[in-house]
């Protein structure tokens, strides 16, 4: 019988989680090691494994805590994207994201059809929940990784557009199993005028923020101004309706981009001050997402479970199958990428986190037959497609430096 651990413990370990973190920083960037990968495994030590830590099971603390991850950490990529630069990635990006998600989607359904025994709803739904690249895993992996600014564009949004695509789906496509849906097409021009006006609010907001970021710093305490008013906006955001990853995104685009939101002339004439944010305040963001990029990896690998051999081979061959359709997709995208070493590097980015492990207990919860081996073989995807993007991305890096010496050396 497991032992629950103190309440001292449990405050020491979230203090040394923090130093463990920027050790397996450090690792990552001298080995290429992605540090998500050691948390998760922390995690499920400490759960599943050692019975410390009990998820509640999709509790609203959870629901609340997973999607102010998904929030920042969109909101902080949305801060490294430049328009000039999305200029030349937004096709390339609606390129790859839709078109990689649909062949994931086909292959993985006919996997868990004919190799798994389940029904095509079931099957649908699996794949549905296992096509996007993961933001919460490929965003903070960018940070490290030497791509050129417009493939870290392009990788940028199509996690964006994947998990929200994928959130969508899932929703959609169980309520119609269950009875409760209005059609494909009503769903999809709700799709659309959710994902457009989540970049109009969004964009809006950070506009405003600017012309008044000025009189706000000059108050006390105000430090994380700005992140409170992007959890305002997400959620009023989501709350009518519309996709709050998405204005979070566009947010951090928006005061990113204040030269192209709006024009120095009107600058000028209407004597406007717009700001964005400080070097202080990009220091505390970068450290608040890294926290919380912490404390995310670590609560995933808790809600894990990997005591069914049969549901880990399905989930060990459903992560082969994704890893083969990506090095296939991008063995010829030259458009995308000309050097090739850049189009291996991204061809083993297959990860899937946290939209994937939101909407896996969706069928469950509606009751839809099936729902548990679909989460629990979406569960067992998640750190396995995240082990191999680590071995992979390891392995590409060391060779890449090996021929760098051997360069150097003749």
């Amino acid at each position: 019988m497991p032992h629950a651990l103190s309440i001292p413990l449990v405050v020491a370990a979230c203090g040394a989680l923090f130093f463990l973190g920027h050790v397996l920083e450090a690792l990552f960037r001298r080995h290429r090691i992605p540090d998500v990968l050691p948390l998760i495994v922390l995690g499920y030590m400490v759960g599943p494994l050692a019975g410390w830590i009990r998820p509640l099971g999709g509790s609203t603390v959870e629901h609340v805590f997973s999607h102010v991850a998904l929030i920042i950490i969109l909101f902080h990529g949305g801060l490294d994207l430049r328009l000039s630069a999305m200029k030349e990635s937004a096709l390339p990006a609606l390129h790859v994201a839709f078109g990689g998600m649909a062949i994931n989607v086909i292959v993985v359904t006919a996997l868990a059809h004919w190799t798994g025994g389940q029904s095509w709803q079931a099957s649908i739904l699996l794949g549905v929940a296992l096509a996007p690249l993961a933001a919460t895993v490929a965003i903070p992996l960018l940070e490290h990784l030497h791509l050129s600014p417009r493939m870290g564009a392009i990788l940028t949004l199509e996690s964006a557009l994947g998990d929200v695509v994928t959130v969508v789906g899932v929703l959609t496509l169980a309520g119609a199993f269950a009875g409760a849906g209005h059609g494909v097409g009503p769903a999809i021009g709700g799709f659309l005028s959710s994902l457009f006006a989540a970049l109009v609010i969004g964009l809006a907001a950070a506009l405003f923020w600017s012309l008044v970021l000025g009189r706000v710093q000059q108050a006390a305490k105000t430090s994380f101004a700005t992140e409170a008013l992007l959890l305002v906006v997400a959620g009023l955001t989501e709350w009518l309706g519309f996709s709050g990853a998405i204005g979070a995104l566009a947010f951090g685009i928006g005061l990113r981009n204040l030269d192209h939101l709006l024009p120095q002339a009107v600058v000028e004439r209407l004597h406007l001050n717009p700001q964005g944010l400080t070097e202080t305040e990009n220091a505390l963001l970068a450290e608040a997402v890294f926290i919380l990029k912490l404390f995310f990896f670590v609560y995933l690998g808790t809600q894990i479970r990997l005591d069914n051999l049969l549901i880990l081979a399905m989930g060990a061959l459903i992560t082969l199958a994704l890893v083969v359709i990506r090095q296939a997709f991008f063995h010829g995208q030259k458009g995308l990428a000309p050097l090739p070493q850049e189009r291996q590097l991204v061809a083993w980015l297959i990860p899937k986190g946290l939209a994937t492990a939101v909407v896996a207990s969706v069928p469950l919860e509606m009751g839809l037959p099936g729902g548990e081996w679909i989460r629990d073989v979406a569960y067992a995807v998640i750190p396995i497609s995240i082990l191999v993007t680590s071995l992979g991305v390891a392995l590409l890096a060391r060779r890449s430096a090996k021929e760098e010496r051997s360069v150097e050396g003749a």
